[in-house]
């Protein structure tokens, strides 16, 4: 099971299709790194396991680096491997000092609105 959160890019629309790693801040009160779409979409792998559902929550991206273009697969079983590498090179990548540390960027916790609970995911 691999989920995956849908969301619209906004002002993005020249940033190459593919899979991309950083960090997430999800407001969980508003009630989850690929990234797909050059055409104002998207969706994002979410590595943190989260309590609850966070359908419709407000997500902050910081996208800090790129791992491969989109490809289409002829078999669900090839995505799923691609998908497994693509994890494994998010992760030793964020935890490189220079992308860990950008884990606590209050950028990935300001939602409009006033204070939020709120968590910082992979």
């Amino acid at each position: 099971n691999i989920p995956l959160a849908g969301l619209s890019v906004g002002g993005h629309q020249e940033v190459e299709s593919g899979v991309y790693f950083g960090w997430a801040g999800v407001d969980v009160d508003a009630q989850g790194v690929r990234i797909k779409g050059g055409g104002g979409g998207g969706e994002v792998h979410i590595m943190h396991g989260f309590a609850n559902h966070f359908y419709s929550a407000r997500m902050n991206l910081l996208i800090l680096g790129f791992v491969r273009p989109e490809y289409d697969y002829v078999d669900k079983e090839s995505l799923v491997e691609d998908i497994r590498t693509d994890i494994e090179v998010a992760r030793r990548s964020l935890e490189r000092e220079a992308y860990a540390r950008l884990k606590d960027d209050p950028y990935l916790a300001q939602f409009e609105g006033g204070e939020h609970e709120q968590e910082v995911a992979t």
